[in-house]
């Protein structure tokens, strides 16, 4: 840790946003905001990861087994996510549009139907 932490405090939005990106030319108040944004969109996945895909208790008891139980459960997570981004793009709309436990529900609820499809 450093002995000193030099941060910027800056309203933007509503909303007071304090970080150490200090020079206010190289990172400007709307780039801070869009970054803020990003981040919140990464905790909303993460939190997609643990709650709905049910990854918030861990199984396996041995480290290299719970590597393996975390990278089945990102690989489960991006093959959702880009089945929404085809579907997205069909009907011009956003990936963020579309809701991503909506999106595991209906393709748990078509397994069966999805196993016989034509790839």
């Amino acid at each position: 840790m450093p002995e000193v932490l030099t941060m910027r405090e800056t309203r933007v939005g509503g909303r007071t946003l304090v970080t150490t990106l200090t020079d206010a030319r190289a990172v400007s108040k709307p780039e801070l905001a869009a970054l803020y944004a990003a981040r919140w969109q990464v905790e909303l996945d993460l939190r997609a990861i643990k709650t709905v895909m049910q990854m918030d208790i861990l199984r396996c008891k041995t480290p290299t087994m719970v590597e393996k139980e975390i990278a089945a459960h990102l690989l489960a997570y991006n093959l959702v996510r880009a089945v929404m981004a085809q579907a997205a793009d069909r009907a011009k709309l956003l990936p963020r549009q579309l809701s991503f436990k909506a999106v595991l529900q209906l393709l748990n609820a078509f397994e069966m139907n999805l196993h016989h499809c034509p790839r």
